[in-house]
């Protein structure tokens, strides 16, 4: 071992050290963005958060359509905003899930994109629900004949 290392004494600069240290950060803190659900009914709204950014970073987000329309037929939704990373790399936003009266798509699916100042990205897919079907789940209870009554269902 003391060969190995004797190889290398003296060949290792500070520009090389700086090098591998960064080399390992990028697979130690790699960035992450995520929604608090994967799928989102028209009108909810998404809660957004963000690890492994740098401290103080500045981070862009931006919602578009991942199936072909990337503006929607609303021109506000698309619009980017910006969050600042807290001490610890993370961050905490939201994002409106506009209805089909407020001009977007229902079942449309939307790519989410983090970009920071230096240099951090991030992105993850998420969708706006389109209810296809209801699942009703089975109730037992009595009721007489004659006699007036009520029956609740819970839909899943």
């Amino acid at each position: 071992m003391s060969k190995f290392l004797h190889f290398f004494k003296g060949k290792l600069t500070n520009y090389s050290l700086t090098f591998i240290a960064l080399f390992f950060v990028g697979f130690v803190s790699a960035q992450t963005v995520s929604t608090d659900l994967d799928d989102y009914p028209p009108g909810a709204t998404a809660i957004i958060t963000g690890t492994g950014f740098q401290p103080g970073e500045y981070v862009e987000l931006h919602v578009h359509h991942a199936d072909g329309d990337p503006m929607g037929t609303d021109p506000e939704r698309p619009q980017p905003w910006f969050v600042t990373a807290d001490a610890g790399g993370n961050f905490t936003s939201s994002w409106y899930v506009p209805t089909e009266a407020e001009g977007d798509a229902l079942g449309a699916t939307f790519n989410l994109e983090a970009h920071g100042n230096m240099g951090s990205e991030a992105q993850w897919t998420f969708t706006d629900a389109n209810l296809n079907s209801v699942s009703v789940t089975s109730q037992v209870g009595t009721l007489t004949y004659g006699t007036a009554g009520s029956v609740t269902y819970n839909v899943e």
